[in-house]
């Protein structure tokens, strides 16, 4: 291994990559050569260590000697020594027992060193990771302890100890050690190995990171943990003061809410439940009753922690956030869903949802809204918890507001006791709040689809089609027709509004009247590939043969036609900006055939090639991963299906079309495991 100096005469304080190889070379494979530079103090006796510590603390009281040469002298001996007096050095820098001078020289020794954090054994993402870490600044070295959790190999699992080690802060210390609590809490299982190695990193190291991290050492050994302990450790990073630096106390607070979490999901591991919960409520009283804060920790307890008890106890805490803000409200109805208290869950639903119109009434009150105002606030609220609601799969809620946001869209009743409205007034109010209804019932549509229920799909947008049909229209009228309907577009909507006819007529098995809703759909948008698709059920049929083939044939030529241009046009482009245009435009099309051909059962090779382009360009992009596990599952590599599908569930568990292959899939993996002898 060979160590970087980065400043001329000075000797980097952290020879630990050295000691680091050391330790690990027995367990990963190094080689001799590289851990050599440790290779006489791996042997060193601890009457040595012993004296050596001394030579340290002498050194370091020299720094405060009254003779400039003395204190030039330590200073060189100190940086001499590099690794071995790093702790030593800290502990002057916050200890009482040494003077204000001797701290700030201890200081000046540690920051000075420029460090090399990475070794030569290192995978090349773990050395790209750390290579410039030591000119970050505290947020940016806080994202690359979170890359190196997310890689999550044992070269990260060594890189994430020397940090808790050899940091600077002790905040970044005990973040590097909080992230590695909780990569290690999601390992199947420990191997002797590697817990070795990590006992061996952390060395005779003091600092509280590594203290928790050798606890959890203990418990997995003895595949038990210990609650007493866990709490014990919570408890001494509650009571540490915050800082007066406000974005030093927001990290800090995070640290601890993060080590909570960790210490929670690490108790559960082991069965019991109730005490994590115990453990990890005693955050709650860290949190301030800032309304972007209490909105986060919910969120955290919900989806990170698994721990929704938390966001009752939360609630309880803070009950006028809960009441306000309308998310939360939803969230605090979920939490009750999730711990089997449909009633609750559902009484507090209602409530929220009704909670937005008395708050607009408050607002009315104030005389900041008239009627058309407050009818679009409400709705497009709605619109957006419902879409929120959807995007946490509680389905039948995010319809409820969909509903409502258009029922609150309606024109007010004729009554001089109600805003005073004529009809006229109420004609106007229609008409101008019709692109937020157009949104509502193009997203709800949609929704519907997803769901499999496709005459409701058709019904919903059936109002907006009909608008469109106004017999002699004035070009003025028309101009403020496509306004209304500018966020959805007039060929879009029709397109779906006659898809969905049509499937709603395959459904009623009308074949006839679904033939000539697909063909109406295309005649709108001829490069939809579901249109197609759902015309091949229609091909069983010899009536209708011809007209699929027809349409699969041409839609499939011109789809090979679009990918051999954007292919073109990526490899002529000049710029970077440029190439990603065309790249982008060169995935989605290459996943629209490959997605027309797995679903139509043709050119299953190709469809595979296409998809796999698509993803190499795009990344893991959930509708890519779905079109890619299709096409495996028609070429019958059914593993490698179920691999992807799952993947793509994964990231996107609100899809119900994901989720219904998923489950297509699954079945079939079933039969095909009953199958075998």
């Amino acid at each position: 291994m060979k160590l970087v100096r980065r400043k001329p005469h000075s000797v980097p304080y952290i020879a630990l990559v050295l000691f680091s190889l050391c330790m690990a070379s027995d367990c990963f494979g190094l080689t001799q050569e590289s851990a050599s530079g440790l290779s006489s103090s791996r042997s060193q006796s601890s009457a040595e260590v012993v004296a050596n510590d001394e030579r340290i603390a002498e050194l370091i009281e020299q720094l405060g000697h009254p003779s400039y040469r003395k204190r030039q002298e330590a200073e060189w001996s100190l940086q001499q020594m590099g690794i071995s007096a790093f702790e030593q050095l800290l502990n002057a820098t916050r200890s009482p027992e040494y003077s204000i001078e001797i701290a700030n020289a201890a200081r000046y020794l540690i920051r000075s060193q420029k460090v090399v954090w990475y070794l030569d054994s290192d995978s090349f993402q773990v050395q790209n990771y750390l290579k410039d870490y030591d000119r970050l600044e505290p947020n940016q070295r806080i994202a690359r302890i979170k890359l190196l959790t997310e890689h999550g190999g044992n070269d990260s699992i060594l890189a994430l100890c020397r940090l808790v080690r050899y940091e600077r802060t002790d905040l970044l210390s005990k973040a590097a050690g909080v992230h590695l609590l909780e990569l290690l809490s999601r390992k199947q299982s420990f191997e002797t190995t590697l817990m070795h190695s990590i006992d061996q990193a952390l060395g005779s190291c003091r600092r509280e990171a590594a203290g928790w991290l050798r606890q959890q050492l203990v418990d997995a050994e003895q595949k038990q943990a210990d609650s007493l302990a866990w709490k014990r450790i919570c408890e001494v990073e509650l009571d540490v003061p915050m800082p007066s630096d406000q974005s030093l106390a927001t990290r800090q607070r995070q640290l601890i809410l993060d080590l909570h979490g960790s210490a929670a999901k690490w108790i559960e591991r082991f069965g019991n439940r109730k005490t994590a919960l115990n453990v990890a409520k005693l955050c709650i009283r860290i949190l301030n009753e800032s309304p972007h804060r209490v909105s986060e920790m919910t969120l955290a307890f919900l989806d990170d922690w698994q721990m929704p008890e938390l966001v009752i106890a939360l609630s309880k805490q803070y009950q006028q956030n809960f009441k306000d803000d309308f998310e939360l409200g939803f969230l605090l109805a979920e939490s009750y869903l999730k711990i089997g208290d449909k009633q609750k869950a559902e009484e507090l639903a209602l409530n929220t949802s009704d909670s937005i119109n008395q708050f607009s009434d408050g607002v009315k009150v104030l005389g900041r809204m008239n009627s058309l105002n407050r009818a679009n606030i409400i709705a497009s609220s709605r619109k957006t918890r419902a879409w929120h609601l959807y995007n946490r799969t509680l389905f039948d809620w995010a319809e409820r507001e969909y509903l409502r946001g258009l029922q609150d869209l309606l024109p007010p009743p004729d009554s001089k006791n109600q805003n005073n409205a004529t009809e006229e007034n109420s004609n106007t109010l229609h008409q101008s709040l019709e692109p937020l209804d157009a949104e509502i019932r193009d997203a709800l549509s949609t929704f519907y689809w997803e769901a499999g229920r496709h005459d409701e799909a058709r019904d919903i947008l059936q109002p907006l089609v009909e608008r469109l049909d106004i017999p002699n229209e004035t070009p003025r009228e028309r101009v403020l027709r496509q306004l209304r309907l500018r966020t959805i577009g007039e060929d879009q909507l029709l397109t779906a509004y006659h898809y969905y006819d049509g499937l709603a007529q395959l459904d009623n098995e009308q074949y006839a009247a679904a033939n000539a809703a697909f063909l109406k759909a295309l005649s709108y948008n001829d490069s939809n590939p579901d249109i197609v698709i759902a015309m091949k059920e229609l091909a069983e049929s010899e009536q209708f043969r011809t007209t699929y083939e027809e349409k699969f044939t041409s839609m499939r030529e011109n789809l090979r036609q679009e990918v051999a241009k954007f292919e073109r046009n990526r490899a002529n482009a000049h710029s970077r900006e440029r190439r990603n245009v065309t790249a982008d435009q060169l995935a989605a099309t290459c996943n629209t055939l490959a997605w027309l051909l797995s679903k139509c059962e043709r050119d299953t090779e190709d469809a595979v090639s296409l998809a796999e382009r698509a993803v190499a360009l795009a990344g893991e992009e959930p509708t890519y991963l779905d079109t890619l596990a299709r096409c495996y599952f028609s070429a019958g590599r059914f593993d490698e299906a179920l691999a992807n599908q799952s993947k793509a569930v994964r990231l996107q568990p609100s899809n119900r079309l994901m989720v219904a292959q998923l489950e297509e899939f699954l079945k079939k993996a079933e039969v095909a495991g009953e199958n075998q002898p």
